[in-house]
């Protein structure tokens, strides 16, 4: 499924810490990789290009062919290299369409708070514009484990709520993971309110679960599971797991799920929306922020 895969640099070593993680799944799947430095221009005193800031582009183009080297004698694969000018994130989307990319690799940081810079403005313009599936890598300290830079998942998280859309997800996921990775598959359901006539404007009435239709909805999301788990066992999947959970918060819930089931990645589907609103489905969106887990991104499609 992934043939050529794609990371973008910026000489920064958080950028560089996708190397090896794509490197190695590269390797494992028999794909090229492709390194793409864009040089973005700083248009000063009727030049296109600050002087000082063009005296860059040589080095930029040593440090790509550099890694370039680095990567095909390290680990015996085929490496491509872009180096462009232009706006960073829509440099990497042209340039994505245009080479047929199937998977893009990218480290990202994350902020907590309410800070909007979280996910850093290219990755989050990246994930909510290509049709193909995002690998989000989180920096990791100097002393992270061999685990952590690997390219095998070997614990697979795929979040389902019911829909077509999170399904959208799961050949990605299978493809990164293989026959051999376990595959959990999350249902977070919600409790179901007993129905109140609110005939009444001003009634203020606390919400009370109606333990009956909640369990109905937690057996109808395990019959769904067990549905897509077998779907996968057909298809070869050797270890598959099923959680269900009830929960008011997804998002907290999917990750103290990751946590307790010593997941090391979660693969997400998700939607992409109009520049004034969240670009990220919200859910998503907190899994970027709350958990250290890498992520695989899908936007599902028709958004």
């Amino acid at each position: 499924m992934f043939s050529r895969i794609l990371v973008p640099l910026d000489t920064s070593a958080i950028a560089e810490q996708a190397l090896p993680r794509a490197a190695a799944i590269a390797k494992a799947l028999g794909a090229e990789l492709l390194l793409v430095l864009v040089h973005e221009p700083v248009p000063a005193h009727g030049h296109r290009d600050a002087p000082w800031n063009a005296l860059g582009v040589p080095m930029e183009r040593a440090y790509l062919d550099g890694k370039a080297r680095e990567l095909e004698s390290r680990f015996g694969i085929r490496v491509d290299t872009e180096h462009l000018t232009g706006s960073p994130s829509q440099t990497i989307i042209a340039l994505a369409d245009s080479r047929s990319t199937d998977l893009v690799v990218m480290t990202t940081h994350g902020h907590t708070g309410l800070r909007r810079e979280w996910i850093g403005s290219v990755a989050d313009t990246v994930m909510r514009s290509l049709d193909v599936p995002v690998l989000m890598l989180r920096p990791i300290d100097a002393g992270a484990s061999a685990s952590a830079t690997a390219g095998t998942f070997h614990r697979i998280m795929i979040p389902l709520d019911g829909s077509h859309r999170a399904e959208s997800v799961i050949d990605s996921a299978v493809a990164l993971g293989g026959p051999n990775a376990t595959y959990v598959l999350a249902r977070v359901v919600t409790s179901v309110p007993v129905m109140i006539d609110f005939a009444d404007a001003y009634a203020k009435l606390p919400v009370v679960v109606d333990p009956e239709a909640t369990d109905l909805a937690a057996a109808t999301a395990k019959l769904y599971i067990e549905e897509i788990a077998a779907r996968l066992s057909a298809d070869g999947a050797r270890s598959i797991e099923q959680v269900i959970v009830i929960s008011e918060l997804p998002a907290p819930a999917l990750l103290d799920i990751a946590r307790t089931n010593d997941v090391d990645l979660i693969a997400i589907a998700t939607h992409g929306r109009g520049p004034a609103r969240l670009v990220l489905g919200s859910v998503t969106d907190k899994l970027l922020r709350g958990g250290s887990t890498p992520l695989l991104v899908r936007r599902s499609p028709g958004t």
